[in-house]
């Protein structure tokens, strides 16, 4: 290999090294970061759900209580047809 061939081939891994340092450096930096918002965007979405369960919580459990009233309505015609 040429003298020229062996420098180029250095400066190119010290370029590459230097490259992938400082890839570190940039996620290493934007990890603090990145957590953070993570945080904020879980708490936000907590707070939606518990804002959707203290509105429609309510609602929803009359609605199954009143679907499943009419379900043992039902069974009980049901069960009156073929005990008759």
């Amino acid at each position: 290999m040429s003298k020229d061939a062996e420098e180029l081939k250095k400066a190119a891994q010290e370029a590459s090294r230097k490259l992938s340092e400082a890839a570190q450096e940039v996620m290493r930096q934007s990890l603090p970061i990145i957590q953070e918002h993570a945080q904020i965007l879980s708490n936000e979405m907590s707070e939606v759900a518990r804002k959707f369960a203290s509105e429609q919580g309510p609602a929803l459990r009359e609605a199954s209580r009143r679907a499943v009233e009419e379900f043992r309505k039902a069974l009980d015609e049901e069960l009156k047809k073929r005990g008759s």
